[in-house]
């Protein structure tokens, strides 16, 4: 999980930054960028700790299996959901 958490918190944060920024952009107000990188930044940071605990609850509830299982379901999730959209 160390390994997995090195390499994607750099790719995490690389878009957190720029992608706001970009949309940000199309504002002419430098406070506008300011604030839409806030939002984005915040609502990361608000699911994160939402996602750890959970990831506790079930940990404690369920074990340790489905305790590694959470955050793998949850990738797949997350990557299967835009892939579908697109293709619709």
């Amino acid at each position: 999980m160390f390994v997995l958490g090195s390499f994607i918190g750099n790719v995490n944060t690389f878009l957190v930054i720029t992608c706001p920024a970009d949309l940000g952009r199309a504002q002419t107000s430098k406070r506008a960028t300011a604030t839409i990188t806030g939002i984005v930044d915040g609502m990361g940071s608000a699911g994160s700790g939402i996602g750890q605990f959970i990831l506790g609850v079930t940990i404690q509830q369920k074990g340790w299996t489905y305790g590694y299982l959470f955050p793998i379901s949850c990738a797949l999730a997350a990557t299967a959901l835009p892939l579908g959209y697109i293709t619709i």
